[in-house]
Order: structure tokens, then sequence, then C-alpha cells
């Protein structure tokens, strides 16, 4: 059975002194794959809705004729 290191919470947050480079590096990582999750999502409901508003403008205009030489 693994042993836990630390004797209490405040030792395990303070790493031995070196809990404020290992928690900066956590919330770094976290902001960084928060971003990564979110940034993707954003950009597919902005082109989502630029889709939608192109499908609406092109029912609402009457349609063109072409002319094609025959």
């Amino acid at each position: 059975m693994p042993e836990f290191k630390f004797s209490s919470l405040a030792d395990f947050l303070s790493m031995s002194g070196h809990g404020s480079y290992v928690w900066a590096c956590v919330g770094i990582a976290v902001i960084v794959l928060g971003f990564l999750l979110w940034h993707p999502l954003k950009l597919k409901r902005v082109a989502l809705k630029k889709l939608a508003r192109s499908l609406s403008l092109q029912q609402a205009s009457p349609p063109t004729r072409s002319t094609t030489v025959e």
C-alpha cells in the first residue's frame, strides 16, 4: 500500500518549499487546457452562425436566372 508522503494538507500544498512553483505550473496547465477546449467550440459556434445566416439570406433572396449559351 503506498504511503502518503506529506504529514498534513499544509505540507502537501507547500511541497517542501516548492509549492508556489508547482501550483503555478498546475494553474498554467489548467488555463492552457481550458483554452484548448473552449476555443474550437467557440470557432464552431461562430461558423455555424455564419452558415445559418448565409442559408437564410439565400432562401430569402429570389433565385437569379443564369444565362447560358447553348
